[in-house]
């Protein structure tokens, strides 16, 4: 049986691309011919694409614009990597630019994991819905999608809450995915585990392996959504510990800093590398809280203040693994994870998710 994967392609977040090489590497491991769909959403690579900042942003933000145009190489050296770590790991299928090219081709469509179904995000691409031009006799499932969000705009909800009718099972990230699957269409839907949490600590480190040795102890600071206080806070932190602080803005265009190494130019490997090495990982990013989990390294991860409503990803996987207080508005003092605890609760987990992901293939 031929299995698709429709996710986030075409980025250069690293978490979205390690989710895509987990979920394709745990569906291979189930013994199933699997690839991931190569499919090209606009809105996601004109964001995501290494360009010039546009002439508009030139003359409205300069020093901005400058920082932009000063990182460009570490930013195409870092796509270089992403494309190298395509084509050594990942079995992407031909390019498709709609459903209807793709949708005779796999037995099962596994839509997920990341944002697949935040609108904001695929700029209202309903793809991720399969909604039109999929065969009917494919199975369509999803595994942990997220809609990035605890709200659906309302002008989408029926037809894509009648899409979602045409699935054998759903499966969301988030308990508030449930709930919005739930108004949508009236199902229930499972919450499992993330596709990074699905491989084991040592898959993880294999694929690492020697990527990159720090020299010395340092933090390690990661950046996606919430900024400012995310970086203001692992520099204190640094200086507390009398150690070094690396840094990678996954989409900012960081001015120098003293006393900070900002690798905007890293691999996925040396990404991983960086994680299992820090003595303590500061971050804004779900996946980066959850790869810190899944190496068992000492996490603290921000809150996007200004944009509550995507908090609840990063809420959720603070509850799981009983790191609440691991919040930066907590402060300094904190117990160090108990990564027994953690892995109890993280194995229970993944044996139901997996279980999950294992029973809605064989819908066939």
């Amino acid at each position: 049986m031929k299995v698709g994967i429709l996710t986030i392609c075409h980025t250069l977040n690293y978490g979205a691309e390690l989710q895509a090489y987990a979920l394709e590497r745990t569906i291979e491991m189930l013994g199933y011919d699997v690839e991931v769909i190569n499919y090209e959403n606009k809105s996601i690579i004109d964001r995501e694409s290494v360009h010039f900042p546009a002439v508009k942003k030139l003359i409205r933000h300069p020093l901005s614009s400058l920082c932009e145009i000063i990182s460009l190489p570490k930013r195409k050296q870092r796509e270089l990597n992403f494309n190298r770590f395509n084509n050594e790991h990942i079995r992407l299928s031909a390019t498709f630019h709609n459903a209807s090219e793709f949708g005779n081709i796999f037995d099962t469509i596994v839509v997920g994991s990341d944002q697949v179904w935040n609108l904001e995000c695929t700029g209202n691409d309903l793809t991720f819905f399969l909604c039109d031009g999929i065969n009917q006799q494919v199975n369509k499932v999803s595994y942990a999608a997220s809609f990035g969000g605890s709200s659906f705009p309302a002008a989408y909800s029926k037809v894509c809450g009648s899409a979602l009718q045409s699935f054998s099972e759903i499966s969301v990230r988030e308990a508030t995915g449930a709930g919005i699957v739930s108004s949508l269409c009236g199902r229930d839907a499972s919450v499992v585990l993330d596709p990074t949490l699905l491989l084991e600590k040592n898959e993880w480190e294999a694929l690492a392996d020697g990527a990159f040795t720090a020299a010395g102890d340092y933090v390690f600071a990661y950046m996606v959504s919430e900024r400012q206080e995310t970086l203001r806070f692992a520099r204190a932190l640094a200086k507390k510990m009398r150690c070094k602080l690396i840094a990678i803005d996954c989409y900012g265009s960081p001015q120098p800093l003293d006393g900070t190494e900002f690798r905007q130019g890293a691999g996925l490997e040396e990404f991983i590398s960086l994680i299992m090495g820090a003595k303590v990982v500061v971050t804004s990013s779900f996946h980066g809280v959850a790869l810190s989990l899944a190496l068992g390294s000492e996490v603290r991860y921000s809150l996007d203040h200004k944009k509550m409503n995507a908090n609840s990803r990063l809420e959720d996987i603070a509850r799981l693994a009983g790191i609440e207080d691991h919040e930066i508005s907590k402060g300094f003092r904190c117990q160090t994870i108990d990564f027994d605890v953690v892995r109890k609760r993280l194995e229970k987990k993944r044996g139901e998710s997996r279980r999950f992901l294992s029973e809605a293939l064989q819908q066939m």
